[in-house]
């Protein structure tokens, strides 16, 4: 089983996320941007957004001023990892 692999199958048990949200969410913690992001995965920037939307509203992470969603992500990726 591949790292990916592995962090998918210990969120989703969690968390239930997708393989793909996994992915999107190790794109973030890579500090990609959502054009980078769409173009690795050959769709649309817009729905590159919204799958990053749903990603953060499954694991609770809300945009603020005081908060940067992307970088909770990424922090979120990682404490996956750390597991």
């Amino acid at each position: 089983m591949n790292k990916l692999e592995s962090l998918t199958a210990e969120a989703n048990s969690a968390l239930k996320l997708s393989s793909v949200e996994i992915e999107l969410l190790q794109f973030v913690a890579e500090g990609l941007s959502n054009r980078e992001i769409a173009r690795r995965k050959g769709v649309k920037i817009k729905s590159c957004e919204n799958a990053i939307s749903r990603v953060a509203k499954k694991l609770g992470i809300r945009q603020s001023p005081a908060t940067n969603q992307r970088v909770l992500l990424a922090k979120k990726f990682e404490s996956f990892q750390l597991t």
